[in-house]
């Protein structure tokens, strides 16, 4: 077997060897919790259980790594985002430091969503008292058992990323894709029938809609460049811009996003003025929540783009690199141009990511169930994205060195 195979499957077993531990500490219950009281007080705030769809986590379970990816992948959004907006001064850091300041934002993260859990579930505990003592420990220990869970899941993150396949992202696969029937019949507190109809409607609908968009994830906008070399000859090459700039990032986080507000009213519900309205503007299901989740999603469409493509920083890049855009001069014109050619993409990735995400809402109001179907190709979508990093990944390691130096 060539060196390039067994680097693969080494790889590809230390990845299942992660995926293992990590759905092993998901089954691992928090001592000091009565479990049926605190899953009946979890449940209860949708804000959880969307959010944990798409970081794998398990936040309706008072489970030992029941943060899931959470607390890592928002520090890296909020990272990338850091580097977006000022990346000469954060470009001056070493990597050591960079480090440091991305642990830093996860573990800040991870002591905020550790909290949010125990104030939810705080009934739940059972008292353990300090020898001799009337303090109970029940809830501190909790604490530093979930953020410890938090911690070591950004660590097996890590140690997939050096040595694994599929880099961080891998860990949420399985959780979405066991989540997903759930979704589909109930995602949205609207009953969805799986008969053999509704079954047979959802398989091609779901077929459809993944050889669709499997090609969109590909399209891109090719811009031609040329890239100066040291023999003053001139390499015709291209920048691509993807069609959907944002990727599925945006229905990562939407549901959440717009869920989130609600979580103030879950356990106290909607008595005042306020959140009466808060509750209609927070709804899949009213017309003022349809166009709230429509905005969010265009919000992050533009924002996910954005630290995706980055064109200040590819503008400056290629004038430090002497490539240059056929018929626009370097510097602030090529700025302007990349930032146009971003928006119109952006313009056409977004109307797709409202076809996926509003369009079902807007039919759910007529046709009961079919709102769910609104995260339900979300998440295929984030599966499509995910398992073709995979692919890319994985293609890479196999065909790697594959070449004859004398063909």
């Amino acid at each position: 077997m060539s060196s390039n195979k067994r680097l693969f499957f080494r790889r590809l077993a230390y990845t299942l060897a992660v995926i293992a531990v990590y759905q092993l500490g998901q089954h691992v219950y928090l001592p000091m919790v009565n479990i049926t009281a605190a899953q009946r007080a979890l449940s209860g705030v949708p804000f959880f259980r969307l959010i944990a769809m798409t970081t794998g986590g398990q936040m309706g379970v008072p489970m030992l790594l029941s943060l899931g990816m959470r607390p890592y992948m928002t520090a890296m959004i909020l990272v990338q985002a850091v580097q977006t907006v000022a990346a000469d001064s954060y470009g001056q850091l070493s990597f050591k430091q960079q480090g440091y300041i991305a642990r830093g934002i996860t573990l800040a993260l991870a002591v905020v969503q550790v909290v949010e859990m125990l104030v939810v579930m705080r009934q739940a505990f059972i008292p353990i008292w300090l020898p001799g003592t009337r303090i109970d420990l029940a809830v501190p220990i909790a604490f530093v058992l979930l953020l410890a869970g938090g911690m070591f899941t950004t660590w097996l993150a890590d140690e997939n990323t050096q040595h694994g396949i599929g880099g961080t992202v891998v860990l949420i696969l399985p959780s979405l894709i066991a989540s997903m029937p759930l979704l589909l019949q109930n995602g949205l507190g609207v009953s969805f029938p799986l008969t053999l109809v509704h079954l047979w409607w959802t398989a091609g609908i779901s077929a459809a809609f993944f050889l669709i968009m499997a090609y969109l994830n590909q399209a891109e906008l090719r811009i031609p460049l040329q890239r100066t070399l040291t023999d003053i000859t001139y390499a015709p090459s291209y920048m691509p811009i993807r069609l959907l700039p944002a990727g599925a990032m945006p229905f990562m986080f939407s549901a959440a996003f717009f869920a989130f507000p609600a979580f103030f009213t879950a356990t106290t519900g909607a008595r005042a003025g306020w959140q009466k309205v808060l509750v209609t503007w927070t709804s899949f299901n009213t017309w003022q929540g349809i166009t709230t989740y429509a905005v969010i999603v265009i919000g992050l469409g533009y924002a996910f783009g954005m630290m995706n493509l980055q064109p200040v920083q590819e503008a400056k890049g290629m004038r430090k690199a002497g490539d240059y855009i056929l018929n626009v001069h370097p510097g602030d014109e090529t700025e302007a141009f990349l930032m146009h050619q971003f928006w119109v993409m952006s313009f056409y990735g977004n109307t797709v990511l409202l076809l996926i995400g509003v369009l079902p809402l807007v039919i759910g109001l007529w046709i009961p169930g079919a709102a769910n179907f609104s995260q339900f190709l979300g998440m295929i979508y984030i599966l499509i994205s995910i398992v073709d990093m995979i692919n890319q990944q994985a293609g890479a390691l196999w065909n790697k060195d594959r070449y004859d130096l004398f063909a």
